[in-house]
């Protein structure tokens, strides 16, 4: 995972907010560990 990548997902974190991404090959290991919602277009 890419360093902007985590940057997008603590801080979606930090505020409690919705990353939205289109970057399905690295996020969706993540999505189990409930760090944020995490909404896929495309």
């Amino acid at each position: 995972m890419s360093l902007a990548d985590c940057f997008a997902l603590t801080l979606a974190n930090r505020e409690s907010s919705i990353l939205v991404t289109s970057d399905r090959k690295e996020f969706e290991p993540v999505v189990p560990l409930n760090i944020c919602q995490i909404n896929f277009i495309r």
